[in-house]
């Protein structure tokens, strides 16, 4: 469990949930969210708006996909966008993502070439996405 928390710490510590809590209905994508910039924002809201050039996302994958891709449907890029997993012993990895059509404009990773030697934990790891688009979603409304 240290090992987990400690290659993720920036993940987990002092960020809020992001505008979608989850991507799948099987509860295996979930996010975070930090801001590079909170000046003037409720310190109480219960979550981040995205933002382009503010929203840092952390998606947490709770099942090593047995096809080695991850989809993130609620993530819609921009051409800044930057994807990096959380790596081993804090070596994190730039990852490519494709938009395949069926996402809708949401974007896919596919982790395969990857040995998991690479990954802090073989039942759960993270990403770091930077630059996303904007959304204007509010969770509260569902």
């Amino acid at each position: 469990m240290g090992t987990f928390v400690n290659a993720h710490e920036d993940a987990i510590f002092t960020t809020k949930p992001w505008t979608w809590q989850n991507d799948t209905a099987d509860g295996k994508i979930w996010y975070t969210s930090r801001l590079r910039n909170d000046a003037g924002l409720d310190p109480y809201r219960l979550y981040n708006n995205q933002t382009k050039d503010n929203t840092i996302i952390y998606a947490f994958v709770l099942d090593y996909p047995d096809d080695n891709i991850v989809n993130f449907y609620h993530v819609k890029p921009t051409p800044q966008t930057i994807v990096t997993l959380f790596g081993a012993n804090g070596q994190n990895i730039s990852m490519p993502y494709t938009q395949p059509f069926e996402l809708n404009g949401g974007i896919q990773v596919n982790i395969g070439g990857l040995s998991v030697k690479k990954f802090p934990s073989p039942a759960a790891f993270a990403f770091k996405i930077e630059y996303a688009a904007d959304q204007d979603h509010n969770p509260l409304e569902e």
